[in-house]
């Protein structure tokens, strides 16, 4: 299996102005908050000797603001951050959309990449 996981997450940290985990964590201790969490990862353009020379990667962004006001903007903000980074290395994102949280205090915007990973660790759009 290609696993970039570590790298996206070292790449992908200076660009986040918030709390950042590679983790779901279901009360953060600080906000905004931003979780990264690789979602799928699969074999792709097999050749004839059955070696994984490419895969399929999904990438999933969840962002959390608990601002009294203006918590949607800042989301918004912060997710804009993260969208010029994955663009910017070859990613292609399928998803943007806010997400019901179980504290409705908290809005919550999920991203998604998706990308094809070379066992070099070359990024290809799809």
């Amino acid at each position: 299996m290609i696993d970039i996981e570590n790298e996206l997450f070292t790449y992908i940290k200076p660009f986040v102005p918030a709390t950042f985990s590679a983790e779901f964590i279901r009360e953060p201790a600080s906000f905004p908050f931003v979780s990264m969490m690789v979602k799928d990862n699969t074999f792709v353009n097999p050749d004839n000797s059955g070696t994984e020379k490419f895969c399929r990667i999904m990438v999933e962004f969840n962002t959390y603001s608990n601002k009294k006001s203006g918590k949607k903007q800042e989301c918004k903000k912060i997710a804009n951050s993260i969208d010029e980074a994955m663009t910017a290395i070859g990613f292609q994102r399928i998803v943007y959309s806010p997400t019901p949280n179980i504290d409705e205090t908290i809005f919550r915007l999920t991203t998604r990449y998706v990308g094809v990973v070379d066992t070099d660790k070359n990024i290809y759009r799809r």
